[in-house]
């Protein structure tokens, strides 16, 4: 009965004492859990940014790209333009110098 009586005493001396230790090792765990789900965010959305980051890079050479073939094309079609001129001033000629052997 001695023992009991202790232990009741503990209790009672320690009721409030007990629901403080309680909540301050939930409030310990809920933090701690807390703390690992930010840092598993954390470390995946470094891992999305990298990728983001890695396709960034690959569409700015791809648009680098296609921005010389645009160049390319564009000169093309001036050279084109330039010869077909040139070929009409030659036509021209020719036929001038078909009307003068005719007279």
């Amino acid at each position: 009965m001695a023992e009991e009586n202790k232990l009741v005493k503990i209790i009672k001396s320690n009721i409030v004492v007990i629901p403080i230790i309680i909540a301050i090792i939930g409030a310990t765990f809920t933090t701690l859990r807390y703390v690992i789900n930010l840092t598993e965010t954390v470390e995946s959305n470094r891992v999305q940014i990298e990728k983001l980051i890695m396709d960034k890079d690959n569409l700015a050479n791809e648009i680098k790209g296609m921005q010389n073939k645009q160049a390319e094309l564009s000169a093309a079609y001036r050279m084109g333009e330039d010869l077909y001129r040139i070929l009409a001033d030659q036509v021209r000629e020719q036929s001038y110098d078909i009307k003068d052997l005719n007279r």
